[in-house]
């Protein structure tokens, strides 16, 4: 289908506008809870979809596969760095309790009433994170989909009593290796110093041939 200038401006207009509703639509989606949300992102994911492999309708907006990848994991994506950010608030305030109480808050409720009940919630349920702990230190997580356990990048637990003992486990080893290299540097020492004992030795090297020779005369 041939279009004149003016027809083509109008359909970009058009295409502009749809564009901008899409966006709407899409920030709306992702002020949803989670649940709602995810679904609703997923549908404006579809519909994009259906227009990127439909080329031979002219009545689609084409331009919005050009400027709207799928969302959905960028989405997930955005709400675990939110889950991250907002654990460690939950744990700075877990830490503020334990100061002023004494010891780790036994519950999620707790470190919520300590917050004054400001703390931001689990984006990806809404509620609190999920809370446990040793004696070592808490346990955070967040809720969040399977497949973003498997991406390195984000942290979806903070379990600071593992990282204490990884710590400590860090720290022995360190004195280990340390103590054995000291130990192979004082055998290196008495070999060193042994050789040059016997270097020294009398009667040893071209001198104490000489010497052995004028005796044996």
């Amino acid at each position: 289908m041939q279009l004149d200038e003016a027809e083509r401006r109008a359909l970009l207009v058009t295409w502009l506008l749809g564009y901008e509703d899409e966006i709407k639509d899409l920030c709306a989606a992702t002020n949803l809870p989670y649940p709602q949300g995810v679904q609703a992102v997923v549908e404006i994911d579809n519909r994009i979809l259906q227009i990127r492999d439909s080329p031979d309708k002219p009545d689609l907006n084409h331009a919005l596969p050009l400027f709207m990848p799928p969302m959905k994991t960028t989405y997930e994506k955005y709400l675990a760095a939110e889950a991250m950010l907002r654990m460690v608030y939950h744990l700075l305030v877990a830490a503020e309790y334990r100061d002023f109480v004494g010891a780790w808050p036994e519950s999620a409720e707790l470190v919520l009433q300590f917050g004054q009940e400001t703390l931001p919630p689990d984006p990806f349920t809404g509620g609190p994170f999920k809370y446990d702990h040793d004696k070592k230190g808490p346990r955070i997580s967040t809720d969040a989909p399977k497949w973003l356990l498997k991406e390195d990048r984000f942290i979806l637990a903070i379990d600071l009593g593992k990282r204490v003992q990884q710590d400590e486990d860090r720290l022995k080893e360190y004195l280990r290796d340390k103590k054995k290299l000291e130990k192979q540097k004082e055998a290196e020492q008495r070999s060193v110093h042994q050789k040059s004992s016997n270097q020294q030795e009398p009667g040893t090297g071209r001198g104490g041939n000489i010497s052995r020779a004028r005796n044996r005369r």
